[in-house]
């Protein structure tokens, strides 16, 4: 009788739906102030200068808390899987999102310099600001290919995805840095900062998508089961006088 292993589904997971759900939340502020902020022009504004329209600050403040939110509910995720066993790549992959986080949330809380400000005299907060922003762009990618590498749940597609999307987002930030930074200190920027910027966070939001739907256990198959023989039934043995009283018959 041949045995056959059926697919059972793993324990499931929600932190693929609540990372989802705060990213996509997370563009609403930034929709609204795309909408009132009227005076900025998308394509060279960075989202930083939205804080200074009206009701900006805790606009953007709310958006960078709710990124911060998607790296810390991956990190702990991250840590009840991997805490007891003390994995080291799970664990630093943990260790690089809550640092995406605490970044993020001195982006929000520490705003830029407001538009026509000096480039060479730039404020305390705006470093911050600028500090913040750059490590967000280089750990979330990092905290991905170390999930790739080391973590047993992460599905080989997921994995690669991980893995390449992870070398092209650091490609794309030290080619965009090496040509804004000199700009910058010649107090010029490049022309379409606020466009690519955009583009960068929406890629972002996905990488941060795409790394928690990852960590989504597979289904597992189910050993086999048990075959059940049914026992024999027993024969009954016959005796000296009655094996002679049936020979008699």
């Amino acid at each position: 009788m041949p045995i056959t292993r059926s697919a059972r589904p793993a324990p499931t997971s929600a932190t693929p739906s609540v990372v989802a759900t705060l990213s996509l939340i997370s563009l609403v502020p930034m929709a609204v102030l795309h909408v009132t902020g009227t005076g900025l022009n998308p394509v060279v504004a960075p989202i930083s200068h939205y804080v200074f329209v009206p009701g900006g600050y805790p606009m953007v403040l709310l958006g960078s808390l709710l990124l911060a939110g998607c790296g810390l509910v991956i990190a702990a995720d991250l840590i009840r899987r991997y805490g007891s066993a003390r994995a080291r790549g799970p664990l630093a992959a943990a260790g690089l999102l809550i640092s995406f986080a605490v970044a993020l949330i001195l982006v929000g809380l520490f705003p830029t310099d407001p538009p026509g400000s000096a480039a060479g005299a730039a404020t305390l907060s705006a470093i911050i600001h600028r500090i913040g922003a750059a490590w967000s762009f280089l750990a979330l990618p990092l905290a991905g290919v170390l999930v790739a590498r080391t973590s047993g749940w992460c599905r080989a597609g997921h994995a690669r995805s991980l893995v390449g999307l992870a070398i092209g987002l650091l490609g794309a930030v030290l080619i965009f840095l090496s040509i804004h930074l000199p700009l910058a200190l010649a107090g010029s920027g490049l022309p379409a900062f606020g466009l690519l910027e955009r583009i960068g966070f929406a890629f972002l939001i996905g990488y941060l998508i795409l790394l928690a739907v990852a960590l989504r256990p597979a289904t597992t198959v189910a050993p086999p089961a048990a075959i059940r023989v049914p026992a024999r039934e027993a024969v009954p043995v016959l005796g000296g006088a009655d094996r002679n009283s049936v020979e008699a018959a």
